[in-house]
């Protein structure tokens, strides 16, 4: 596990006499022995060259008149006069593994050892507590037992070191994933981040099960990830930029997507051998995957669990678990539905690349952990921003309730635009289709619903637009897979009715589909009454497309009286909360604007913005007019009429990503209505 002491400050056989403890023997084989408050070791294994302060004032730094002292190329440290508060200790490099240390040890006053564990004592856990949360044997005095001490080269707890070992691991995890969230300064602050997750654990564990035993529990590291992010975010103390990037995932999402990689790493651990063990731990401990990861797809993190961050976890647990020398083949999901192509026919589908992705072709070595044998390699290079794959396959066989194509897909970018189309005839067919989820990095199930396919017309040809709307930042890296490509199940579904849906007892909601619905749009775009792109014509909805060349500010007013273009009196003076179900094709977090204003007299408006959060599927958009985005609330106004306008921006920033053919579906605006006149 370490090196036999050759050296320390004092000799382990003069130290030993000084302090009058058993005589050295056996060739210096074991550290010096250490005296409560006065001397000590530093264990991650043993720490070298690490700051240790006597922490008198409790506040985790070193301030004028405490007492501060170093560790020497074993661990060990002294301190003269002797310790009577929390030791503290930063900074350093592992003796064996020659990484450097990460995180704040701490131990409580009196300590001989300052470990993980004495950490989370010092943070309020009890001894019995931090041995029942880690199913170590009772009565092991973990302030005074070295885990990584030595008798003759083997271990005299080697469980309490693996399990040493894997609460670092967990933590430093932890903390360099916050600190890749931080816009600056994460890496200065990371000590300072793993005192809070370190604090975050101590709380969890109290009333968390057992974190580990012969394997840890996914399910308590999950909630000590949420956890330690929210304390993360909530923190006084930490540099603004720490705390803010905490509060761009939602704490449930990033505890459910990086637990099984940690699980994957801590196991590890816990089952090496112990001739193995200090190369697990180094090759743990040098993983930055896991923090990567986050970072790469913290907008995906941004909203709470769901399915896309359910295949985020299975991406990211499944690259962790080949990289730590597991299983190379992992489960891929069964096809659901009719199997389009899994691109291992005997006769080769006909694949054509063009404008840029020329050289795309069937790959008998795509990447693990995707789909079953060839795939489709697309590489995505060159300067058209339409480049892409032209697939021909067998008619698809779509029908009214058919019409979402699902495929698995790797992609070496995360939150870029993957487009497919159908087509009948060459040019002729669906219009550009967003994938329903977020892309992220690895593999992942994509679903396309293709709302406008015409079932009269057969289908043969497959579009596939990777990265559409992009010709910059392109390079060799940016090879993309699919494989599996299927029509999904009938979509069964109960048609709402119209009426019904829309039926409230306290609101007013304008559903589209009453008869006395006008529109009058603005700024280039036109807007009709359609049917529910997913149940169809059962349910009505208002359409709006729009893209280059609509004016940024392009939207549409809807109306229920044609006289003054009005809808009835918006009370926002008894609740400034309106809702609005939206089906977007554009990419998340595409921002949906929502306006209200006088019907005779235009300069008196109000402006409230909400953003997407998933593409080509039905949410309900929150308007807070309490804090709009433009005008000011005048209770003395007659909020009375209302306009749409999606991906609205007055420099026109939002178009970018906008095609002349992207779709917006909006039903159900429901907002309070006045009471009375002013």
């Amino acid at each position: 596990m370490r090196p036999t002491p050759t050296s320390h400050p004092l000799s382990a056989c003069a130290l030993a006499a000084t302090l009058l403890v058993a005589a050295c023997g056996g060739g210096g084989s074991t550290p010096p022995p250490s005296i409560p408050g006065s001397t000590g070791f530093a264990v991650d294994d043993y720490i070298a060259g690490a700051s240790v302060i006597c922490d008198t004032n409790s506040n985790g730094v070193s301030d004028a008149g405490e007492i501060t002292t170093t560790t020497d190329s074993s661990g060990f440290f002294k301190f003269s006069p002797a310790c009577t508060s929390t030791i503290v200790v930063t900074g350093g490099t592992n003796i064996d593994t020659r990484l450097p240390f990460v995180g704040k040890l701490k131990a409580p006053a009196g300590s001989t050892v300052v470990t993980p564990l004495t950490t989370l004592m010092a943070e309020g856990m009890t001894n019995d507590q931090v041995i029942a949360a880690l199913g170590l044997p009772a009565g092991i005095d973990l302030k005074n037992v070295d885990p990584a001490r030595k008798l003759a080269g083997q271990l005299l707890n080697p469980d309490l070191m693996r399990k040493t070992l894997v609460m670092q691991q967990i933590i430093q995890k932890i903390t360099e994933s916050l600190a890749g969230l931080a816009a600056t300064g994460g890496d200065a602050a990371k000590a300072a981040i793993y005192s809070e997750v370190a604090a975050s654990f101590a709380v969890s564990l109290k009333t968390s099960a057992a974190l580990s035993s012969s394997a840890t529990s996914s399910d308590t590291i999950a909630a000590v990830v949420a956890a330690a992010v929210q304390r993360v975010a909530a923190s006084t103390t930490l540099p603004s930029s720490v705390t803010a990037g905490a509060k761009t995932v939602h704490p449930a999402s990033m505890a459910q997507v990086i637990a099984g990689s940690l699980k994957a790493q801590a196991d590890t651990i816990l089952t090496a051998t112990e001739a193995n063990l200090i190369a697990t731990t180094k090759a743990a401990q040098s993983d930055t995957q896991v923090a990567t990861f986050v970072k790469t797809n913290a907008t995906a993190l941004s909203g709470a669990p769901s399915t896309a961050t359910g295949t985020l976890a299975s991406t990211l647990t499944a690259a962790v678990t080949i990289s730590l020398g597991g299983a190379t083949t992992p489960t891929v999901p069964v096809v659901d539905g009719t199997l389009l192509t899994s691109f291992d026919e005997s006769t080769p589908l006909a694949v054509l690349g063009f404008e840029g992705a020329d050289g795309s072709y069937i790959d008998a070595a795509p990447p693990a952990g995707g789909g079953t044998g060839k795939a489709l390699h697309i590489v995505r290079s060159g300067t058209v921003v339409y480049a892409g794959v032209l697939v021909t396959m067998p008619a698809i066989p779509f029908a009214a309730n058919r019409k979402t194509i699902t495929a698995r897909v790797y992609s070496p970018k995360a939150g870029i635009p993957f487009v497919l189309k159908t087509e009948y005839s060459q040019g002729n067919g669906t219009g550009d289709t967003q994938a329903t989820t977020a892309v992220v990095v690895g593999w992942q199930t994509l679903s396309w619903v293709m709302a406008d396919v015409d079932i009269t017309k057969v289908y043969t040809r497959l579009v596939i637009l990777p990265q559409l709307g992009t010709a910059t930042g392109l390079n060799i890296a940016d090879n993309y897979f699919v494989d599996n490509i299927a029509l999904a199940p009938a979509l069964v579904v109960t048609p709402p009715v119209q009426e019904a849906s829309c039926a409230t007892a306290t609101l007013q909601c304008i559903g589209f589909a009453e008869s006395s619905l006008g529109t009058d749009s603005f700024g280039g775009l036109s807007a009709v009454v359609a049917s529910d792109p997913v149940i169809g014509a059962a349910n009505k909805v208002l359409k709006i497309m729009k893209g280059p060349p609509n004016e940024p500010w392009a939207g549409t007013t809807v109306f229920t009286s044609a006289a003054a273009k009005s809808i009835d009196r918006v009370g926002l003076a008894s609740s400034k909360s309106v809702t609005m179900r939206s089906y977007s094709g554009a990419p998340v977090g595409t921002k949906i604007t929502l306006k209200f204003e006088n019907s005779v007299d235009p300069t008196k408006f109000l402006i409230a913005q909400s953003a997407t959060t998933s593409i080509n599927a039905w949410e309900t958009l929150t308007f807070n007019f309490a804090n709009p985005t433009n005008g000011v609330f005048d209770a003395n106004t007659t909020y009375n009429k209302a306009s749409i306008l999606p991906a609205w921006s007055e420099t026109g920033g939002t178009q970018a990503a906008l095609t002349a053919t992207t779709t917006f579906y909006f039903d159900e605006l429901k907002y309070a209505v006045a009471t009375a006149t002013p």
